[in-house]
C-alpha cells in the first residue's frame, strides 16, 4: 500500500473488534528509512508484521459533499463492528493504485480508501438496507470497471453490484441489496461451503490467442465442495452477439483438493498422557494397555502400541456405517507376524469396518462384515500393497454405498476395490484405535504406531483419497 509491489493483509478480530493491516514482507522494514529497505525478497506475511488501524471520522463537505453518505448516518466513528470485509482493489481509481476497502456494519455496506500510511480514510455508506444476507466476493473489474459480487446465504445464487464512481464528486452509487443483476449461477452454502474469486487470473483457451489462458478482463470465480474439491467457474462473454455484451459461467473445472473435510481427526501428536483428542470434533480417545508415546523425523510424535493388550477407545461412533465413509491413518508396522488393527467401529457383536494389516495376505487390507449377528456373518475385504516393518505408511478405507464397494488406497494410489452387495447395517458402537471386535472379543491389536486419523461422512472422491491426508482446512472468510 505504500510503494512496495505486494499485497498487504486486512484482518478483523472479532474478539477484540480490532481491525488490523498486516504487512507483506516487502514492505519495507522502517518506512522512514532512505533508500527503504524490504523486509524481505519474497513476498508473504512470515514476518507477521502489522498495525492497529484507528477509526476514522466522517469526511467533512469539502471532501465529501453529501450528508447522507456518512454524515447523517448511524456511523460510528469509535468503533469498528464488522461482520464481513473485503478489498475489491482500486475502486477509486487513485494513481497509486491503493485498494479500497468494504465493510458490513451495523448491517449496512461501508466504503473507505486506504493510503499509504496504514489506514482508512473517507468512510461512505456504499449500501444501504441490511446486506447481512449477502456473502461478499471481491470480483475486481469487468472490463476494466469495478464490480461487486455476492452470495445470498439463504438461496446460494450469485449477484453482482456495479461500483460506480462519480467522476464529479469521487462517490459511489449508493447501493440496495435487492436492485442486483443475476449472474446465473448457484452455489449453496451447504454444498459449496467457500466461494471466492481473486479478480481476472485466466480465460478459456481460444484458436489463434496470442496469450493462451491469459487473463481477459473478465473476474473469475472459486468454489470448494463439501468433499475439499477446489472448482473453478470462469466467467466469459457469451458468443451469440448482444448490446450490451452478455456474460455467463462455464462449466466447473476441478482443480483438484485443497481442503480436508474430516468430521473426526485425531492427530495423536500429544506426545503424553492417557487420552487423544478429536481436533474437529467430540469424541476424544482414551488410551489403556501397552501404548506409548514415540516421535520420529518422519511424522513427530505418535502412538505406538504393543501387539497385545494397548489401544483406544472413543465413548461413540464416529461415522454411520451404513451409509458411505471414509476413514484414514498413517501407520507403522512393528512386525509383519500377525494381523494389526489400525481402526475399528464396533458394532454389538462384530464391527463396522476394520482398516488393518493382513498377515495371511501378506498385505493391506479394509473390510467388512456382512451384518452383526453373533451367526452368519461374511467377512469382506479388499487387500493390496507391500507392507514393510519401520516404514510410515498412508492407508485409506472407503465404504460406497451408491456404488456398493468397498475401496483401498495406499499412499495415494487405488490399491484395490470390491463389491459389497449386503444389506447395509450401522455399528453404534465406539470407534477403536489399534484393536478390532469380532463374534464379541477383540483381538488383532496393533504392533506398531499410528498417526494422523481422520474419519469422513462420504466417501472421498479420488483425489482427495490419494492425498497424503495433511490438507489444511478451508474457510469461508466474510
Amino acid at each position: 500500500m505504500h510503494g512496495a509491489n505486494g499485497d498487504d493483509l486486512w484482518a478483523y478480530n472479532r474478539t477484540t473488534g480490532e481491525l488490523y493491516v498486516v504487512k507483506n514482507d516487502l514492505d519495507p522494514v522502517n518506512d522512514g528509512d532512505f533508500p527503504r529497505k524490504p523486509w524481505s525478497t519474497f513476498g508473504g506475511f512470515i514476518g507477521k508484521r502489522f498495525d492497529r488501524v484507528v477509526k476514522d471520522a466522517c469526511a467533512p463537505s469539502d471532501v465529501v459533499a453529501d450528508d447522507t453518505r456518512c454524515r447523517t448516518t448511524d456511523y460510528d466513528s469509535t468503533d469498528w463492528n464488522v461482520s464481513q470485509l473485503i478489498a475489491p482493489g482500486n475502486v477509486f481509481g487513485n494513481t497509486d493504485d491503493y485498494p479500497a476497502v468494504i465493510t458490513v456494519e451495523n448491517k449496512e455496506l461501508w466504503i473507505y480508501q486506504s493510503d499509504g500510511g496504514y489506514h482508512l480514510k473517507n468512510p461512505i455508506l456504499l449500501g444501504d438496507g441490511d446486506w447481512t444476507g449477502q456473502t461478499l466476493i471481491s470480483a475486481g473489474t469487468l472490463k476494466g470497471k469495478p464490480v461487486l459480487w455476492a452470495r445470498d446465504k439463504a438461496s446460494g445464487k450469485l449477484y453482482s453490484y456495479p461500483l460506480t464512481i462519480d467522476p464529479a464528486t469521487l462517490v459511489p452509487a449508493l447501493l440496495h441489496p435487492a436492485t442486483r443483476t443475476d449472474l446465473g449461477l448457484t452455489l449453496p452454502s451447504a454444498t459449496y461451503p467457500v466461494v471466492a474469486s481473486p479478480g481476472d487470473v485466466n480465460s478459456p483457451v481460444q484458436t489463434g490467442d496470442a496469450n493462451p489462458g491469459g487473463p481477459d478482463g473478465i473476474p473469475d470465480l472459486y468454489a470448494v465442495d463439501t468433499s475439499g474439491q477446489l472448482l473453478e467457474y470462469n466467467y466469459r462473454q457469451s458468443g451469440v452477439p448482444a448490446s450490451p455484451p452478455a456474460y455467463a459461467f462455464g462449466a466447473p473445472v476441478s482443480l483438484g483438493s485443497v481442503t480436508d473435510t474430516a468430521s473426526h481427526w485425531w492427530n495423536l501428536a500429544e506426545g503424553s498422557g492417557a487420552a487423544t483428542a478429536d481436533s474437529t470434533g467430540t469424541l476424544n480417545a482414551t488410551l489403556a494397555g501397552g501404548y506409548s508415546w514415540t516421535n520420529d523425523t518422519t511424522r513427530g510424535n505418535s502412538l505406538t502400541l504393543n501387539g497385545s493388550t494397548g489401544y483406544g477407545s472413543t465413548t461413540g461412533p464416529a461415522v454411520d456405517t451404513s451409509k458411505s465413509f471414509t476413514v484414514s491413518a498413517w501407520v507403522r508396522l512393528a512386525s509383519l507376524t500377525a494381523n494389526s488393527t489400525f481402526l475399528s467401529q464396533n458394532g454389538t457383536t462384530n464391527n463396522g469396518f476394520q482398516l488393518y494389516y493382513s498377515s495371511g495376505a501378506g498385505a493391506w487390507a479394509f473390510g467388512r462384515h456382512s451384518t452383526d449377528a453373533a451367526t452368519g456373518a461374511v467377512w469382506r475385504a479388499t487387500y493390496g500393497g507391500k507392507p514393510a516393518v519401520g516404514r510410515w505408511t498412508h492407508l485409506v478405507g472407503m465404504y460406497d454405498a451408491t456404488a456398493k464397494q468397498i475401496r483401498l488406497y495406499v499412499d495415494g494410489r487405488l490399491a484395490a476395490t470390491n463389491d459389497w452387495t449386503y444389506t447395509p447395517w450401522n455399528a453404534t458402537g465406539p470407534l477403536q484405535l489399534g484393536r478390532k471386535l469380532a463374534s464379541g472379543t477383540y483381538g488383532e491389536y496393533t504392533n506398531g504406531a499410528i498417526s494422523d486419523i481422520r474419519l469422513y461422512p462420504m466417501a472421498l472422491p479420488a483425489a482427495d483419497a490419494s492425498a497424503g491426508g495433511d490438507l489444511p482446512k478451508v474457510t469461508q472468510l466474510d
